[in-house]
């Protein structure tokens, strides 16, 4: 079974549509997947600045 939602967003004259789908495979969720991201991404800033 998958998980579907659709939300929208309007900001100024521009309106936002954004899908999320997720699988019952799925390993990770979306904020695990980009909590993930952001962290590797600051600890590799942080590497390359030592």
């Amino acid at each position: 079974m998958k998980t579907v939602s659709i939300s929208a967003k309007q900001y100024d004259n521009v309106i936002y549509i954004a899908e999320n789908i997720q699988s019952d495979k799925a390993r990770e969720s979306a904020y695990e997947k980009v909590k993930k991201l952001l962290l590797n991404d600051a600890k590799n800033n942080s590497k390359e600045s030592a």
